[in-house]
Order: structure tokens, then C-alpha cells, then sequence
């Protein structure tokens, strides 16, 4: 049955959504009996939790956010994220670039 799920949440976000998502591994919640599918988004910082699609137990679409809602959680997530930045800290500093050393 996960196999179905994933395969119609895929077909899901692509006709619908876009091709740089992708569905994640469906879970099977006992309390609602209903599959939770997390929506994940393709970036240039990673792979990020977008959204989350619910299933019935017979593998029937119940919820999904709409790509608006997804887009505005990315947008969110992005902002947030830092950049990972290779250069001479002292010329970081002078662009006004925090430096964070590891």
C-alpha cells in the first residue's frame, strides 16, 4: 500500500504543484487511519519540508495544502536558512557578511 501512496502523491504534485517536489515516505497514522505524506521541495539550500498530504486507509487523496501554502512555507524556510560561503574572513567582514567559523 505505501508504494500506491507514494506513487499517487507524486503524480499529485506534479500535475499540480511542480516537478522540484517530491512526495516523502508515507506514515500510517493509527489514531486517524489516514496516511500522512510529507511534501518535500527541491532547493539550492536542500531538500525542505514544504507541506504534508493526509490519504485514506484505501489510498484516496483526503487533504493537501495548496502550492500558495507551500510556496509561502518554502519562501519562510529560505529566508531563514544560512548560506554556506567559502572566502578570506576579513574581506566577509568588509562586505558586511557575518562570519561563522567551524
Amino acid at each position: 500500500m505505501e508504494a500506491l501512496i507514494v506513487e499517487k502523491a507524486q503524480d499529485y504534485l506534479t500535475d499540480h504543484v511542480g516537478e522540484l517536489t517530491a512526495a516523502g515516505a508515507p506514515i500510517l497514522d493509527a489514531a486517524t487511519r489516514r496516511w500522512r505524506v510529507p511534501v518535500l521541495c527541491k532547493t539550492a539550500k536542500g531538500i525542505l519540508l514544504v507541506g504534508e498530504m493526509l490519504f485514506d486507509e484505501a489510498g484516496n487523496l483526503v487533504a493537501v495544502p495548496d502550492r500558495d501554502q507551500m510556496l509561502r512555507v518554502l519562501n519562510t524556510q529560505m529566508v531563514r536558512l544560512p548560506f554556506l560561503v567559502f572566502g578570506d574572513k576579513d574581506e566577509l567582514e568588509r562586505k558586511g557578511v557575518q562570519v561563522v567559523t567551524v
